[in-house]
């Protein structure tokens, strides 16, 4: 509610005509005001750490700056659109999210750097040198930013699902409003943009079950979908003049720019959706004024990320060397490039990199890994051919911008990282948007098998029955993903050393109803099994190391700290490093020695 009265405030001060559904504008209002509220929240990192006092004074502020503001309190918009039929619903969806998010996190990347970087910032802020001690810990994200708010007090270290499954929480809602749409059969092309484009990421976003963690790319798989329905919204509808002073006042292309430099600000692997939002709003603008604007908007937004990205690193687009500055505390560009290099061999391999990683073997490891995105490739391929006629006769020139944003994005993430995390959303809108324009061809074919699930449930009663399906559905493909060892081994290899009594799993058994879970201190090993690579799991050793005029903990196997004591690190960047004020502690940072 409190990012919903944020956003409808920018929605309704920016004079939106384009989004009158309430629906529409619930969704773009909670997205504005998450980027709104994260990012804020990113900026006050460079003074303060992120505490749950923080988000609260930084809350109640925006929500009465926005009331003084707007004269409007925006939930009360929403009170004659819902039922008792519907809030039950909406309980019973909220149960069987809390179901899957409240699980033991097993994300590697958690462990590795996510949950690190988030404690950092909830105990001391942004901190200078952050990057010498572990190359991980100088990625920057407001996703971070809003999940280390709420790392404190009771809180503590039992919250890095919270974003996840808000988000995903956000999304279902999302594609439950546009289904309810298609079934009552007033749905329009953007409608079945997101039903399409939701569903395929769906079923690669459950399988993986990336919603329980508090990772960069659900968020980012998500904004990439929104921010190309926002831009079919509105190029769909700028030819049909609605009102000349609000045309006049309106910043059409405001909207995509700013969800798509909120995406960026989350992680680098939004770039093409900022890049192509960009284009999209000078487009719009035609002028040399519109070009300034766009350029101010967007720095605007990124500030703070550049920010905390020179303070943890020294280098602005880090984990590129484009833009890097000569600080105590830089970590230098040849060590990022050993980074990137490290980074995008990982990402193409899926796996152990092999000493000989110059050739192109990669692509058959990848052809074999990424069933999930070869599939999405083919089904782009044959949706397009599929549309090909559609898009020839009709000129439907507002589909070239999420088409745009879908292949460049692809080709980006494919030289970046060629992984579906950071692929997912791309490919989704690419095959979403040829696959909306096809059924949109076929409507009357499609409204004979409407007309027949119409007999069965009534339009009334569709969008309560919808709800409660969701949250039967979400908890057991959950179930299905933690059970078939195909889909999720290393949840079975955790119950298995639970059952041996090499890792301790009592703590967490009492407080799912009432508390998510504390993160789960864990170490993986490695056993070969013949050709076979297995991983073994026990509990978390750590060893304290010292290193010039501080000591730091590592852990005993393995490369991941989860919830240790600051400083943690698997390995540090430098050994070359100290404190830049040691009568102050390790909150005031690190520099190199030279």
């Amino acid at each position: 509610m409190v990012t919903f009265q944020i956003g409808s405030t920018f929605l309704d001060l920016n004079k939106g005509v384009y989004f009158r559904r309430i629906g529409d504008r619930f969704v773009i209002s909670v997205w504005l005001g998450i980027i709104i509220l994260s990012n804020m929240l990113l900026a006050i990192s460079v003074i303060s750490r992120l505490s749950l006092l923080v988000v609260s004074i930084l809350s109640f502020g925006l929500m009465l700056f926005s009331i003084l503001i707007s004269r409007k309190i925006y939930v009360r918009t929403l009170k004659p659109y819902l039922s008792l039929e519907l809030i039950l619903g909406f309980i019973f969806l909220l149960i069987g999210i809390s179901f899957v998010t409240t699980q033991v996190v097993v994300l590697y990347d958690t462990g590795g750097d996510h949950f690190g970087i988030i404690k950092w910032l909830s105990r001391y802020g942004a901190v200078p040198g952050l990057a010498l001690i572990y190359y991980g810990f100088g990625y920057t994200s407001s996703w971070f930013a809003l999940g280390a708010s709420f790392n404190d007090w009771i809180l503590d270290a039992r919250t890095s699902t919270l974003t996840g499954g808000f988000a995903f929480l956000i999304a279902i809602l999302h594609f439950w409003i546009c289904l309810v749409r298609v079934f009552i059969n007033r749905a329009k092309i953007e409608d079945w943009f997101i039903v399409i484009s939701s569903l395929l990421a769906f079923a690669v976003i459950t399988r993986y079950e990336i919603y329980v963690s508090p990772s960069q790319d659900l968020p980012i798989i998500i904004l990439t979908i929104v921010t190309a329905w926002t831009i079919i919204i509105i190029s769909r509808n700028e030819s049909r003049v609605l009102s000349k002073e609000l045309f006049t006042n309106s910043d059409k292309g405001i909207i995509p720019l700013i969800l798509s430099a909120g995406a960026v600000s989350m992680k680098l692997s939004a770039i093409p959706i900022l890049l192509v939002s960009v284009f999209f709003y000078v487009f719009l603008k035609k002028s040399v004024r519109g070009i300034l604007n766009c350029a101010l908007i967007t720095f605007l937004l990124l500030l703070p990320f550049l920010a905390v990205q020179a303070i943890t690193s020294g280098c602005l687009s880090y984990p590129s060397s484009l833009v890097c500055v000569d600080l105590p505390w830089s970590i230098g560009t040849e060590k990022i490039k050993a980074v990137s290099e490290q980074i995008r061999k990982a990402a193409q391999w899926s796996s152990i990199t092999p000493p000989d990683t110059n050739s192109w073997r990669w692509l058959l490891q990848w052809y074999i890994r990424e069933k999930y995105q070869n599939g999405l490739i083919l089904l782009a391929i044959i949706s397009f051919y599929s549309s090909i006629k559609e898009l020839c006769n009709h000129h439907l020139h507002w589909a070239k911008w999420p088409i745009a944003m879908g292949i460049i994005g692809f080709f980006y993430t494919i030289l970046l990282g060629p992984t579906w995390r950071y692929s997912l959303g791309y490919l989704s809108i690419t095959s979403g948007i040829f696959m909306s324009i096809y059924f949109g061809k076929k409507k009357s074919a499609f409204n004979k098998v409407l007309s027949y699930f119409q007999s069965v449930v009534s339009p009334k009663l569709a969008p309560v029955v919808f709800l409660f399906l969701f949250s039967i559905t979400i908890p057991l493909l959950s179930i299905m993903v933690n059970n078939l060892k195909t889909f999720n081994y290393l949840r079975l290899e955790i119950h298995d050393a639970a059952r041996k009594g090499e890792l301790s799993l009592d703590i967490y058994k009492h407080y799912r109803l009432i508390l998510p879970p504390p993160i789960l201190n864990f170490q993986l090993g490695v056993k070969y099994s013949g050709d076979k690579m297995l991983f073994t799991v026990s509990d978390l050793e750590l060893v304290e190391e010292k290193v010039n005029d501080f000591h730091f903990y590592k852990p005993k196997n393995g490369y991941q700290c989860w919830n240790a004591e600051l400083p943690c690190t698997q390995f540090l960047t430098y050994d070359n490093i100290k404190l830049r004020y040691p009568e102050v502690g390790i909150g005031k940072g690190f520099v190199r020695i030279r």
